[in-house]
C-alpha cells in the first residue's frame, strides 16, 4: 500500500518527541537538567510554550501533510534559536554541551533543507500530489503514449492517476498521456509527481491526471469499474 515519504514521518515524530529528546539527551549526553535549564534561560516562558507546545503541534502537523505546518516549522526554529541565543555565551568551544548544540543546529538546517525541497514543499500545498491518498488502483498492461511519441505501459491505474513504465523519463514534469482499450480511451495531460527506476532497467513514473474533461473522467471511471470486476484491487 502507498505510503507518505518516510522521512515526513521520521520529522513529525521527532518533532512530537522532542519534550523527551531534549531531556533525555540533556540528562544523558550533556549531565544538565532539562527543567532547571528552561527554568533559568532568558526566556522560560518561550521555552516551555516551544517545547511542549508548538513542536509537538508542529509534528502532528507534518504527519497529516497540513499546508500550515511549514508556516509553524518557520516559527518552532525562530523559537529554538531564539531560546538558544544565550547558550554559546554559558560554554566553552570545545564543551561537549557546545558541540552538542551545533549538531542540534545542523539538524534543524538539515529538516527545513528537506522540508523545502519543490518535491516535498509541493505535497503539503497539493494534496493531489499525495500518492499515498489516491483512489484506488488496478494492475493492469496497457499499452500508452506519452507526450505522443514515447511508448509507455501502464502498470497500474485508478481514476485520478497511473504508473507508467517507460524506457525514458519524459523532459518535463506535466506530460500528454493516451491509449485506448476496448472499453476506454484516453488522452489529457498529466502531471509527474513520482519517477524512480524499475527493477528491469526501465523507468517508472507516476502521473496523476490533472485536466480530464467531462468525457475523458466517465470513460475513465468505467475502465476502472470493469477492472473492479476482473482484477484485485491494489489498495
Amino acid at each position: 500500500m502507498p505510503t507518505k515519504p518516510n522521512m515526513i514521518k521520521l520529522i513529525a515524530i521527532i518533532y512530537i518527541l522532542a519534550p523527551l529528546i531534549y531531556f533525555l539527551t540533556g540528562k544523558y549526553v550533556f549531565n544538565q537538567n532539562f527543567f532547571a535549564q528552561l527554568s533559568t534561560s532568558s526566556t522560560p516562558t518561550l521555552n516551555i510554550v516551544a517545547y511542549f507546545v508548538i513542536y509537538p503541534v508542529v509534528g502532528v502537523a507534518i504527519f497529516f501533510v497540513k499546508d500550515w505546518s511549514l508556516f509553524l516549522v518557520a516559527l518552532g526554529k525562530l523559537a529554538f534559536f531564539t531560546i538558544n541565543l544565550d547558550f554559546f555565551s554559558k560554554h566553552e568551544v570545545n564543551s561537549l554541551p557546545y558541540q552538542g548544540m551545533i549538531l542540534f543546529i545542523i539538524i534543524n538546517i538539515a529538516v527545513v533543507f528537506y522540508l523545502l525541497r519543490p518535491t516535498i514543499r509541493s505535497l503539503f500545498f497539493d494534496k493531489n500530489l499525495r500518492w499515498w491518498e489516491q483512489d484506488t488502483r488496478y494492475l493492469t498492461s496497457i499499452p500508452c503514449k506519452v507526450d505522443f511519441t514515447l511508448d509507455g505501459t501502464i502498470l497500474n491505474i485508478s481514476v485520478s492517476g497511473a504508473l507508467i513504465n517507460m524506457e525514458n523519463y519524459p523532459e518535463h514534469d506535466t506530460a500528454n498521456i493516451s491509449f485506448h482499450t476496448s472499453s476506454a480511451k484516453l488522452n489529457t495531460k498529466a502531471k509527474i509527481i513520482r519517477r524512480s527506476l524499475h527493477s528491469c532497467g526501465t523507468v517508472l513514473i507516476g502521473v496523476y491526471f490533472s485536466s480530464l474533461s467531462g468525457a475523458a473522467e466517465v470513460n475513465l471511471k468505467e475502465l476502472v469499474t470493469e477492472l473492479n470486476t476482473t482484477t484485485k484491487p491494489m489498495r
